[in-house]
């Protein structure tokens, strides 16, 4: 169960879950050595005592050498001309997934605000900022300002005589809802400390450099450790990685980022209520889950009709994949692809279940392909810069304003007769507003369908909670290709507007135009 993965740690014979300063403090206690290892440890990173409470509880000390604690976070030791250990331990009082725990902002501050101890230092970054458009160097900002905080904190440095210095500090660094950027600037503190600690040990001079090698081991330890706790916790790797790992931001990085956001919005939706369930059972603690609510059984289905929604699948896929070969030139970098419904308060049809719309993400633009189920065929579509994107809504509105606007503009009559419960579910969709030779007013907008697809597989969309994750993750995408082209497009979320967009002529070489398609 441990040793399959890359998280878990065990020593027979030293603690890892004391830092070398607690243990020279506790080696002062006459009888510390004479108590076996796993009574000297702290039980806050004790990740397998639940599992091991039966030896525990018999008090035995026969039973001594089998109750091995085995901690969870990250370990990894290189060599270079200066020898770098990075560790990190992850305390089994927050235990969980990313999605599941990480909600503390408020209380966090509410209860600094109340404890008002002159010990403690509260700094705030705005870390989108600062460092908007990929500049995470200005990160620099940060660590500028909090020096004598770093210095004034020291250090554990211990020699053949006891101890010269001990560190007098922690720092504890959160983002509200982001792993990577806690790990960035995780590691900038990481780094000055180690500077500091070079300079005392005579290995660096004043302002000096560290050395290429040394630097790049640095680097590689911290974006290693920023992946595994990355995956402990949202169940990917780091996004922001090639930043750590290199020093450098690239294009790719931001490209495989999109990748990874959207890995992480299906291990939330689908897997992360069965690790957290584990989890707790491991921690022994009550299983919060419902397991079944989550994935409730499959009857019986019918063969046939399993093959004709499979086929329906392949069909969406392949749909997708013929845009992309029809309409984007070689030369352009696609980053995504969608079968979406229009939910255009004018062309749209409220009651449609099955794909009409075609959305495909590029680096620098994206299309928005019509298709006709009857002829199957894309029949047009737009092209729109992302210069010219000016605003990015994930709405939602209820059915009942739904079914007005459609017989508002479809029928002669106000005969509005709904079905038994259609006021009461809501639909969300996500609107692009983009501009025609600066002017704005033209949007276009989406539904979910029933199925999104994943890792080139067909997952169902089962409620409208489901449909809007699935819109969020395409958001997520276009914040990459906003990045990657630092275009600063706002994204707002909420309840709809009721508007109408503009229709854009059919002009063929403008930035944002209309495309009829030919046989």
């Amino acid at each position: 169960m441990f040793t399959d993965t890359d998280s878990f740690y065990y020593s027979f014979t030293g603690d890892l879950t004391n830092s070398i300063q607690r243990q020279y403090y506790q080696s002062k206690d006459p009888e510390y050595k004479e108590k076996p290892l796993w009574k000297r440890i702290d039980d806050r990173f004790f990740w397998n005592k639940f599992m091991l409470s039966e030896l525990i509880s018999l008090q035995e000390p026969l039973c001594d050498p089998w109750i091995i604690p085995v901690i969870q976070g990250f370990v990894q030791i290189e060599q270079c001309w200066i020898d770098i250990i990075d560790d990190a331990r992850i305390s089994i009082c927050r235990s969980g997934t990313k999605w599941k725990r990480k909600i503390i902002n408020d209380a966090y501050l509410k209860h600094i605000l109340e404890f008002s101890c002159p010990d403690l230092t509260y700094v705030s970054f705005d870390f989108h900022e600062y460092c908007r458009g990929m500049r995470f160097e200005n990160v620099s900002v940060l660590i500028e300002s909090i020096q004598d905080i770093i210095r004034d904190m020291r250090y554990c440095w211990t020699d053949s005589e006891g101890l010269i210095c001990d560190q007098r500090g922690v720092f504890r660094v959160n983002c509200v809802d982001c792993l990577d950027r806690t790990n960035i600037v995780q590691t900038a503190l990481a780094k000055t400390v180690m500077d500091i600690q070079f300079n005392k040990l005579g290995l660096l001079p004043p302002e000096g450099v560290l050395p290429a090698g040394c630097r790049r081991i640095f680097q590689m330890l911290w974006a290693n450790n920023g992946d595994i706790i990355s995956r402990q916790y949202s169940g990917t790797v780091a996004l922001k990685g090639d930043y750590t790992r290199t020093g450098e931001r690239r294009i790719a990085g931001m490209m495989k980022d999109g990748y990874h956001s959207a890995n992480r919005y299906y291990m939330n939706r689908f897997k992360d209520a069965f690790r957290q369930a584990t989890i707790d059972l491991m921690m022994g603690n009550p299983v919060t889950e419902d397991i079944h609510a989550v994935t409730p059984e499959r009857e019986e289905a019918d063969p046939e009709s399993e093959i004709n929604e499979q086929e329906h699948h392949e069909r969406m896929k392949q749909l997708i994949e013929d845009c992309k070969k029809i309409l984007i030139p070689d030369t352009e970098v696609v980053l995504g692809g969608w079968a979406l419904i229009d939910a255009d308060p004018v062309t749209g049809d409220p009651d449609k279940q099955d794909m009409d719309a075609i959305l495909i993400l590029t680096k620098d633009s994206y299309f928005v392909a019509e298709y006709d189920d009857q002829t199957d065929r894309i029949i047009k579509y737009q092209h729109v810069m992302l210069e010219d994107l000016e605003r990015i809504e994930l709405v939602s509105f209820s059915n009942k304003l739904n079914l007005f606007l459609r017989i508002v503009i479809y029928q002669p009559s106000l005969n509005l007769g709904p079905e038994p419960g259609v006021f009461k579910s809501k639909h969300y969709c996500l609107r692009l507003h983009y501009s025609v030779y600066g002017q704005s007013g033209y949007f276009h907008m989406f539904r979910s369908t029933n199925t999104r697809f994943f890792n080139n597989m067909a997952v169902p969309i089962n409620s409208e909670e489901e449909a809007a994750e699935s819109l969020k993750a395409i958001c997520e995408t276009f914040k990459v290709a906003l990045s990657v082209k630092e275009l600063n497009v706002p994204i707002f979320e909420g309840k709809l507007e009721r508007r109408k967009s503009k229709m854009p002529l059919s002009q063929v070489g403008v930035r944002a135009g209309v495309f009829e398609a030919t046989e």
